[in-house]
């Protein structure tokens, strides 16, 4: 479960303090092209409240870190030509279980940033679409819901770069929902062999294409995706674990892992 998001804290911050930060998309300086193998990059934000632990911080100060992290690495893979990059904003037990007071904050923080990547010139000029999936509009209150919903109708016909976040995900809960959908169309139809491209058409994550690397920070010492991440899009990924915690994470460790990634070369299986 990614921990990039709000966690418990003694008291929450103010909206204003969740709006310091800009959007996570702007106008890049440079251009910096990654390997041609490299489309489509996910990244699991993990290591905020750790981070702040280890700092002797509040743990809302590594929630805040990790979220200008996170509009520094979009900047930086966007920098690389990097077409699709997916973002895990928050789990499905994150929206679900954990305590009411956190929960609002996060909704707060969600109904805030959503909002200003809808109004972000950078999205617009260069096309970005952005995506959100996940069980967010069952778990989240409206104002949150709302905006994420705005932010997919105004770039919904765009065709740049694309940023995927995935709000209340779960892997498990996107294999079930693609099952009962497609056990749905079949109703009434002569019962036939069921291929994993037939499942896939009907998965959240379906617009998609396969992910060629995934990052994970703040698990090195114990690799692993959680929650069955993206489970269409991961059958051949190669994985990158540095040791650090998220909002230690630079676009010189980008290029790191980036440049790690070049070097193994994939055979898929030739």
């Amino acid at each position: 479960m990614p921990d990039a998001l709000p966690v418990a804290s003694t008291a929450a911050p103010p909206l204003a303090r969740a709006r310091e930060a800009t959007s996570p998309v702007s106008a890049p300086e440079k251009h910096e092209a990654a390997p041609a193998t490299l489309r489509h990059i996910a990244i699991i934000p993990d290591g905020n409240r750790r981070w702040a632990a280890a700092q002797g911080l509040p743990l809302w100060d590594g929630v805040r870190m990790g979220v200008k992290t996170a509009e520094a690495v979009f900047e930086a893979v966007r920098r690389r030509r990097i077409p699709w990059c997916t973002f895990w904003a928050s789990s499905y037990d994150n929206l679900l279980k954990r305590p009411r007071a956190e929960r609002m904050v996060l909704n707060e923080l969600f109904a805030a940033w959503f909002s200003r990547l809808a109004e972000n010139p950078t999205v617009h000029r260069e096309h970005v679409r952005v995506r959100v999936l996940g069980e967010w509009r069952e778990l989240l209150a409206d104002a949150a819901v709302q905006a994420m919903m705005r932010v997919r109708e105004v770039t919904a016909e765009y065709q740049g770069p694309a940023l995927t976040f995935l709000v209340g995900y779960d892997g498990d809960r996107e294999l079930v929902a693609a099952t009962n959908v497609l056990l749905q169309a079949r109703t009434g139809t002569p019962a036939g062999p069921v291929a994993l491209a037939d499942l896939r058409a009907h998965a959240w994550t379906k617009e998609l294409p396969d992910v060629d690397f995934l990052i994970r920070t703040g698990s090195w010492e114990d690799p692993h995706r959680s929650a069955n991440f993206l489970p269409f899009l991961t059958s051949n990924v190669q994985e990158s674990y540095p040791q650090l915690y998220w909002p230690d994470f630079s676009e010189e460790e980008l290029q790191r892992v980036i440049d790690d990634f070049a070097a193994r070369g994939r055979r898929l299986g030739a």
